[in-house]
């Protein structure tokens, strides 16, 4: 198999002074606990997709993806290349900000043509999901390369943040390249999940 070889790209996931700058609804299914509080997604006028961010018992999170357009569109579903991000706030209004594991892990920085997916209108798909695990006193959350560490038992504001920054795809067998064709670029963000941590 040939190596895929590294291209530079602007996920447009920023932390700012007093949040994050990043940049739907999908139905309740078993093991989704209704949040206590929401707050509706943030519209984008230009963007085919509504993302939504649900907490799960455990506790955990679950974003996901809905196509509110007329027509299917593709997204790049990959957790490392392309990911989602959280903005995490505590009661006192502390930010958590993570560690991004892509600084220090080797990987392959650009996908392959099976890495996108298309969503029929309607259709919902699960962007990301994982539980708060306890550490000591408190909790870590792995949010796919991100490294959230430090929450102690209490109450949290989360926001999920994505941007649509890739189009381009290499198979790494042949060496073929190419780009997605009329695939959605920008930057959306979820609703407000409220998570409780005992």
């Amino acid at each position: 198999m040939a190596a895929r070889f590294p291209i530079l790209f602007l996920t447009g996931l920023l932390f700012a002074a007093d949040g994050l700058a990043f940049a739907g609804g999908r139905p309740q299914q078993k093991g989704v606990r209704k949040m206590e509080s929401h707050v509706d997604s943030i519209p984008n006028a230009n963007c085919p997709f509504a993302i939504s961010l649900a907490v799960l018992e455990g506790p955990g999170l679950r974003l996901s993806m809905r196509n509110q357009s007329a027509n299917p569109h593709a997204y790049l579903s990959d957790a490392s290349l392309q990911p989602s991000l959280l903005l995490i706030h505590g009661e006192d209004g502390k930010g958590y900000a993570p560690r991004d594991d892509r600084k220090i892990k080797k990987r392959n920085t650009i996908p392959e043509e099976e890495d996108y997916k298309t969503l029929p209108p309607g259709a919902t798909d699960t962007v990301y999901e994982a539980g708060f695990e306890r550490e000591g006193a408190g909790y870590t959350l792995k949010w796919g390369p991100f490294l959230y560490q430090g929450l102690t038992p209490g109450k949290y504001r989360v926001r999920a943040g994505w941007r649509s920054a890739l189009n381009a795809w290499r198979d790494p067998d042949t060496g073929k390249q190419g780009k997605m064709s009329g695939l959605w670029m920008g930057k959306t963000e979820s609703n407000e999940a409220v998570v409780v941590l005992p």
